[in-house]
């Protein structure tokens, strides 16, 4: 909040806010710092599952919360100002990509040389940083295998596939775990939300 001339920020332990809307949920920025300057800072902490597409607004006032906003001869400093509506260039989301359904390989005998293909789909576009970083559990008999992404087949699928190995046996079904494995930061959606890697068990 910009002033004219420097203002002082003195009172409780309690700080002054700002009343934003995030979507349909109103929050708090609190005042952190400028006391003595003409730039006064607010600051808000974006939550997980947060989401505001069309921008957030703000209420016409700094709430005092039990402090005052003074210039330097002790004259209260105005707290109103225009409503802000809808600003459309101060969007948010922080809503983390997660799985919706695991696309699973035919139900038939498989042999030497066969590939099982899974397709992870999630409920918004995710994005590998880079090869060999995220992986899928797949439990062939008592073997444990680790498959590797492959490829993207779309911005919301990603494509594991298993080549059958001689040796390999099974004949109650092969399994999977209930998460995927992925390094740091691997896997996320375009603006850095990580994804969620859990999912329902299942096969």
């Amino acid at each position: 909040v910009n002033y004219s001339e420097n203002a002082f920020v003195t009172g409780t332990e309690t700080l002054p806010y700002l009343n934003i809307i995030i979507g349909k949920t109103n929050r708090r920025a609190y005042y952190c710092m400028g006391t003595g300057t003409t730039a006064l800072f607010f600051l808000y902490q974006v939550q997980a599952g947060e989401e505001d597409t069309d921008g957030i607004s703000m209420a016409g006032a700094i709430s005092l919360n039990g402090n005052m906003i003074a210039d330097e001869k002790g004259y209260p400093a105005p707290v109103s100002f225009a409503p802000i509506i809808n600003k459309g260039k101060i969007q948010i989301d922080a809503i983390a990509p997660f799985i919706k359904t695991i696309g699973l390989p035919a139900n038939k005998m498989y042999r030497s040389e066969d590939s099982l293909s899974f397709i992870v789909t999630f409920s918004k576009p995710v994005f590998v940083a880079k090869r060999d970083t995220v992986f899928l559990a797949l439990r062939i008999g008592s073997q444990q295998k680790k498959l590797a992404h492959q490829r993207n087949q779309n911005l919301f699928q990603l494509l594991f596939s298993y080549r059958i190995q001689t040796g390999d046996l099974d004949k109650n079904g092969v399994s999977m775990g209930t998460s995927l494995s992925a390094a740091d930061n691997s896997l996320q959606d375009s603006i850095g939300n990580q994804a969620t890697l859990t999912y329902a068990a299942g096969l």
